[in-house]
């Protein structure tokens, strides 16, 4: 398929659960790290001098002579879901005091915890490491999207697929795609045969973009498809398939499963799916350039595939 700047969305919302799949991978590997390096500490420690400033920020409760502060209460009832992330919790909220009284059994906890020596041992350090390092991870995904996905470029975004309504019809259609015209031929006969689409998708298909999806395409205008295709999609009717048609990237048999005439969509009615969208694709771009920059050696051996030891007597 062309690769147009013009129909970024398009093209990223055709691709979107590969996108999403990736995102949510790169999320899950800064969330859950278990097995961090026994020196992994040594890594993050240069910045353990820097302190919180706490000047307007209300004491709550005082524990054994720590403080427990209005933000700390805040913060912990939104992680919970308390709370929105943006709202302001009132003292006289039955949420803020259940969130108080559980910092103060933590508190206590972690108070007691130390007198006993539990923060010296090994696992403790391992686990507070490895927490560490998940909480650093996270903030600089957050800040990275704070600076990528915002109203300013998700309205941008936004713009530029205003730009293209009014194009027209829409269809929604799956394809086949094959290296040669016999192999095309051979797929016709079979889907005359009643064999099933999905399945010959998963079979034969090429194309790695749709062959996990069972070939399927999305909504597709004309300005998105290669010259070739666009007769033979937009002259074949719901239900049908079109004859195999090349392009550069094989040999293509599409079948059209609907069709439509999309209507402009408002900026509010919108804005969640775009960003949703930026998000996915923003961890993404993210992830892939730390992880070209980066040095990274993997030193594990996968386990090798037993033997056979099955002999003919």
């Amino acid at each position: 398929m062309v690769d147009d700047g013009a129909t970024a969305m398009n093209r990223a919302m055709m691709s979107l659960e590969s996108t999403i799949f990736r995102g949510l991978v790169a999320i899950v590997l800064l969330a859950g790290i278990a097995g961090c390096a026994q020196d992994s500490s040594t890594i993050l420690d240069e910045d353990r001098h820097i302190t919180i400033s706490r000047t307007t920020d209300a004491v709550v409760a005082r524990v054994e002579g720590t403080l427990i502060y209005a933000s700390d209460v805040q913060r912990a009832a939104a992680a919970q879901g308390l709370i929105g992330t943006d709202s302001e919790l009132e003292a006289s909220d039955p949420v803020f005091r259940v969130t108080v009284e559980d910092l103060i059994d933590q508190r206590l906890l972690a108070l007691d915890a130390r007198r006993a020596g539990v923060a010296q041992q090994e696992e403790a350090q391992r686990r507070l490491a490895a927490a560490r390092e998940r909480i650093l991870g996270n903030l600089r995904v957050e800040t990275y999207l704070a600076e990528t996905v915002n109203d300013q470029t998700i309205r941008e975004l936004y713009e530029a697929q205003k730009s293209l309504s009014g194009r027209g019809e829409e269809r929604r259609a799956r394809q086949i795609v094959v290296a040669d015209e016999d192999t095309a031929k051979a797929v016709v006969g079979r889907l005359n045969d009643e064999e099933d689409f999905a399945a010959l998708v998963t079979e034969l298909s090429i194309d790695t973009v749709t062959r996990d999806r069972g070939g399927e395409l999305g909504w597709l205008s004309r300005d998105v498809l290669p010259a070739p295709l666009r007769g033979p999609v937009f002259a074949t009717n719901v239900g049908a398939r079109a004859k195999p048609v090349q392009t550069e990237a094989g040999w293509h048999i599409i079948e059209v499963l609907d069709r439509r005439v999309p209507n402009q969509r408002s900026f509010e009615d919108t804005r969640e799916d775009i960003a949703r969208f930026m998000t996915f694709d923003a961890i993404e771009s993210l992830m892939t350039d730390l992880r070209d920059r980066a040095e990274v050696e993997r030193l594990y051996q996968e386990d090798a595939p037993e033997a056979d030891t099955d002999t003919e007597e």
